[in-house]
């Protein structure tokens, strides 16, 4: 076995939770407003979260440099005190589309997720 590829069976994963950004701040797929500043999320709020996250592996579904351009996005206090948004972090969507550190993220409702490097604008 080459000691520089040994099997792993814990993968780098990681937990997104889609919002989008409206003039009123980010809301959830449903429309639910969700304040990141918070203390406290409602229980409610915090199950509709859970409900919609998202989770991503490398390298099944992205590669190492977008994984930990993900990594580099804050957990805020209200997601990390909730219990089940523990190590959760918000993806904020503009019509539908994310850009992190030069990687793409668009939510389509038929395939979920696409990730992709940023086109550069040249």
């Amino acid at each position: 076995m080459n000691p520089d590829h040994e099997f792993s069976p814990f993968l780098p994963e990681i937990a997104l939770v889609p919002l989008w950004t409206t003039a009123a701040g980010p809301v959830t797929g449903r429309g639910t407003p969700v304040d990141l500043e918070s203390a406290e999320l409602a229980v409610e709020l915090v199950a509709e979260l859970a409900g919609s996250t998202v989770r991503l592996a490398v390298p099944e579904d992205l590669e190492p440099a977008a994984f930990a351009a993900l990594a580099d996005l804050p957990v805020p206090d209200c997601f990390a005190f909730s219990g089940w948004l523990t190590e959760h972090r918000p993806l904020l969507l503009q019509d539908g589309i994310a850009v992190v550190d030069g990687w793409r993220f668009e939510h389509d409702p038929e395939h979920g997720l696409l990730v992709a490097p940023e086109e550069s604008s040249n």
